[in-house]
Protein backbone atom coordinates (compact mmCIF):
# COMPACT_ATOMS: atom_id res chain seq x y z
CA UNK A 1 0.00 0.00 0.00
CA UNK A 2 1.30 3.18 -0.73
CA UNK A 3 1.84 5.86 2.35
CA UNK A 4 1.01 9.72 1.16
CA UNK A 5 2.81 12.20 3.09
CA UNK A 6 1.51 16.07 3.23
CA UNK A 7 2.48 18.09 0.24
CA UNK A 8 2.44 14.66 -2.03
CA UNK A 9 0.57 15.54 -5.37
CA UNK A 10 -1.33 13.56 -7.27
CA UNK A 11 -3.40 13.25 -10.41
CA UNK A 12 -7.35 12.97 -9.44
CA UNK A 13 -11.15 13.99 -11.09
CA UNK A 14 -12.68 17.14 -9.12
CA UNK A 15 -16.51 16.79 -9.73
CA UNK A 16 -16.26 20.33 -10.09
CA UNK A 17 -13.18 21.17 -12.06
CA UNK A 18 -12.63 17.85 -13.97
CA UNK A 19 -9.23 16.61 -14.23
CA UNK A 20 -6.68 18.36 -11.64
CA UNK A 21 -3.59 18.24 -9.31
CA UNK A 22 -4.77 17.57 -5.71
CA UNK A 23 -2.07 18.11 -2.72
CA UNK A 24 -1.87 16.23 0.29
CA UNK A 25 -3.08 18.38 3.62
CA UNK A 26 -4.00 17.56 7.19
CA UNK A 27 -7.98 19.40 7.18
CA UNK A 28 -10.59 19.24 9.60
CA UNK A 29 -13.30 17.81 7.62
CA UNK A 30 -17.00 17.18 8.32
CA UNK A 31 -19.16 14.39 7.87
CA UNK A 32 -21.47 15.13 4.70
CA UNK A 33 -24.80 14.26 6.65
CA UNK A 34 -23.39 17.01 9.43
CA UNK A 35 -23.02 14.52 12.33
CA UNK A 36 -19.59 15.27 13.30
CA UNK A 37 -16.47 15.57 11.43
CA UNK A 38 -12.65 14.16 11.55
CA UNK A 39 -9.62 16.19 12.79
CA UNK A 40 -6.48 16.63 10.90
CA UNK A 41 -7.55 13.94 8.73
CA UNK A 42 -4.58 13.80 5.68
CA UNK A 43 -6.65 14.26 2.45
CA UNK A 44 -6.32 15.21 -1.25
CA UNK A 45 -7.29 19.07 -2.10
CA UNK A 46 -7.94 20.05 -5.02
CA UNK A 47 -5.42 22.87 -6.34
CA UNK A 48 -8.01 24.94 -8.31
CA UNK A 49 -11.37 24.83 -5.53
CA UNK A 50 -9.67 23.54 -2.37
CA UNK A 51 -12.67 20.78 -2.16
CA UNK A 52 -11.57 17.81 -0.48
CA UNK A 53 -11.84 15.15 -3.49
CA UNK A 54 -9.20 12.34 -2.38
CA UNK A 55 -8.81 10.12 0.85
CA UNK A 56 -5.96 7.59 1.17
CA UNK A 57 -6.27 4.68 2.67
CA UNK A 58 -4.66 5.05 5.67
CA UNK A 59 -7.15 7.84 6.68
CA UNK A 60 -9.84 5.40 6.52
CA UNK A 61 -9.22 4.24 10.40
CA UNK A 62 -9.49 7.60 11.36
CA UNK A 63 -12.34 8.59 9.25
CA UNK A 64 -14.19 5.36 10.73
CA UNK A 65 -13.36 6.06 14.68
CA UNK A 66 -14.95 9.43 13.92
CA UNK A 67 -17.88 7.74 12.59
CA UNK A 68 -18.46 5.70 15.52
CA UNK A 69 -17.55 8.43 17.98
CA UNK A 70 -20.53 10.47 16.07
CA UNK A 71 -23.49 10.97 18.74
CA UNK A 72 -27.30 10.20 19.14
CA UNK A 73 -28.67 12.36 22.15
CA UNK A 74 -31.56 9.87 23.90
CA UNK A 75 -33.75 11.38 26.17
CA UNK A 76 -36.51 10.10 28.01
CA UNK A 77 -38.17 11.70 31.73
CA UNK A 78 -38.97 8.09 33.31
CA UNK A 79 -41.31 6.69 36.41
CA UNK A 80 -38.35 7.02 39.21
CA UNK A 81 -39.07 3.28 39.57
CA UNK A 82 -37.81 2.30 36.57
CA UNK A 83 -34.34 4.75 36.74
CA UNK A 84 -33.96 2.84 40.57
CA UNK A 85 -34.62 -0.09 38.64
CA UNK A 86 -31.42 0.38 36.32
CA UNK A 87 -29.27 1.53 39.24
CA UNK A 88 -30.05 -1.13 41.33
CA UNK A 89 -29.39 -3.76 38.43
CA UNK A 90 -26.03 -1.95 37.91
CA UNK A 91 -25.51 -2.22 41.74
CA UNK A 92 -25.90 -5.89 41.68
CA UNK A 93 -23.03 -6.41 38.71
CA UNK A 94 -20.83 -4.48 40.12
CA UNK A 95 -21.22 -2.33 43.73
CA UNK A 96 -18.98 0.57 42.12
CA UNK A 97 -20.53 0.90 38.75
CA UNK A 98 -21.15 4.20 38.16
CA UNK A 99 -24.25 6.06 36.30
CA UNK A 100 -22.23 5.48 33.00
CA UNK A 101 -23.04 1.92 33.16
CA UNK A 102 -26.74 2.77 33.37
CA UNK A 103 -25.74 3.27 29.42
CA UNK A 104 -24.01 -0.01 28.66
CA UNK A 105 -26.55 -2.34 30.72
CA UNK A 106 -29.05 -0.61 28.40
CA UNK A 107 -26.86 -0.76 25.24
CA UNK A 108 -26.41 -4.98 26.27
CA UNK A 109 -29.70 -5.66 25.69
CA UNK A 110 -30.67 -3.47 23.28
CA UNK A 111 -27.47 -5.27 21.21
CA UNK A 112 -29.02 -8.58 22.43
CA UNK A 113 -32.95 -7.83 20.73
CA UNK A 114 -31.60 -6.11 17.64
CA UNK A 115 -29.43 -9.54 17.48
CA UNK A 116 -32.61 -11.53 17.75
CA UNK A 117 -31.01 -13.25 21.05
CA UNK A 118 -34.74 -12.06 22.56
CA UNK A 119 -37.76 -12.04 21.08
CA UNK A 120 -38.34 -8.51 20.23
CA UNK A 121 -42.12 -9.27 20.40
CA UNK A 122 -41.73 -9.08 24.22
CA UNK A 123 -40.74 -5.56 24.37
CA UNK A 124 -44.25 -4.59 23.47
CA UNK A 125 -45.21 -6.40 26.73
CA UNK A 126 -42.42 -5.50 28.67
CA UNK A 127 -43.30 -1.51 27.83
CA UNK A 128 -46.50 -1.72 30.10
CA UNK A 129 -46.48 -0.55 33.39
CA UNK A 130 -46.49 -3.42 36.28
CA UNK A 131 -46.92 -4.13 39.60
CA UNK A 132 -42.92 -4.17 39.98
CA UNK A 133 -42.53 -1.19 38.20
CA UNK A 134 -45.22 0.90 38.67
CA UNK A 135 -45.95 4.18 36.59
CA UNK A 136 -46.48 6.57 39.53
CA UNK A 137 -44.43 8.80 42.05
CA UNK A 138 -41.64 11.36 41.00
CA UNK A 139 -39.66 11.38 37.21
CA UNK A 140 -36.22 11.40 36.86
CA UNK A 141 -34.55 11.63 33.12
CA UNK A 142 -32.20 9.48 31.93
CA UNK A 143 -30.20 11.14 29.22
CA UNK A 144 -27.19 9.80 26.65
CA UNK A 145 -25.81 9.67 23.68
CA UNK A 146 -25.56 6.74 21.07
CA UNK A 147 -23.02 5.61 18.85
CA UNK A 148 -23.87 5.67 15.04
CA UNK A 149 -24.22 2.31 15.12
CA UNK A 150 -26.08 1.79 18.20
CA UNK A 151 -28.33 4.39 16.69
CA UNK A 152 -29.10 2.33 13.41
CA UNK A 153 -30.13 -0.61 15.75
CA UNK A 154 -32.45 1.86 17.94
CA UNK A 155 -33.84 2.58 15.08
CA UNK A 156 -34.62 -1.32 13.88
CA UNK A 157 -35.92 -2.18 17.00
CA UNK A 158 -38.41 1.05 17.34
CA UNK A 159 -39.73 0.35 13.43
CA UNK A 160 -40.30 -3.40 14.50
CA UNK A 161 -42.00 -2.74 18.06
CA UNK A 162 -44.11 0.48 17.16
CA UNK A 163 -42.75 1.92 20.23
CA UNK A 164 -41.80 5.45 21.12
CA UNK A 165 -38.14 5.73 22.21
CA UNK A 166 -39.64 6.33 26.13
CA UNK A 167 -41.76 2.93 25.41
CA UNK A 168 -38.77 1.10 24.38
CA UNK A 169 -36.66 2.39 27.19
CA UNK A 170 -38.97 0.99 29.64
CA UNK A 171 -39.33 -2.43 28.17
CA UNK A 172 -35.43 -2.81 28.09
CA UNK A 173 -35.56 -1.22 32.02
CA UNK A 174 -38.45 -4.32 32.72
CA UNK A 175 -36.44 -7.27 30.69
CA UNK A 176 -33.06 -5.57 32.97
CA UNK A 177 -35.26 -6.01 36.49
CA UNK A 178 -36.64 -9.10 35.24
CA UNK A 179 -32.68 -10.74 34.29
CA UNK A 180 -30.61 -8.99 36.36
CA UNK A 181 -32.79 -7.82 39.70
CA UNK A 182 -35.34 -10.20 40.70
CA UNK A 183 -33.99 -13.32 40.76
CA UNK A 184 -31.33 -14.89 43.49
CA UNK A 185 -28.85 -15.26 40.48
CA UNK A 186 -29.00 -12.78 38.14
CA UNK A 187 -29.35 -14.02 34.46
CA UNK A 188 -25.80 -13.46 32.28
CA UNK A 189 -24.09 -12.39 35.25
CA UNK A 190 -20.60 -13.51 33.89
CA UNK A 191 -21.18 -11.29 30.59
CA UNK A 192 -22.49 -8.10 32.33
CA UNK A 193 -19.96 -8.43 35.19
CA UNK A 194 -16.99 -8.80 32.22
CA UNK A 195 -18.75 -5.85 30.59
CA UNK A 196 -18.43 -3.67 33.63
CA UNK A 197 -14.18 -4.57 34.42
CA UNK A 198 -13.58 -3.99 30.73
CA UNK A 199 -15.55 -0.51 31.20
CA UNK A 200 -13.92 0.24 34.54
CA UNK A 201 -10.23 -0.74 33.35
Amino acid sequence: MKIFHEGHVERAVCEKDGLVTATFRYRDVPFSDGSGLVRDLLVGVCDVCEEVILSPPQSIPAISAARKRATRPVEANLPASYVDALDAAASRVDVQANSEFRKRLLMFYLHRYARGDEAIPELVELAKPSLYLPATGPRKRLSFKLSERASEKLDLLLTETGLSTTQLLKALIGKIAIDVVRPAKPVRLAELTALCDVMSS
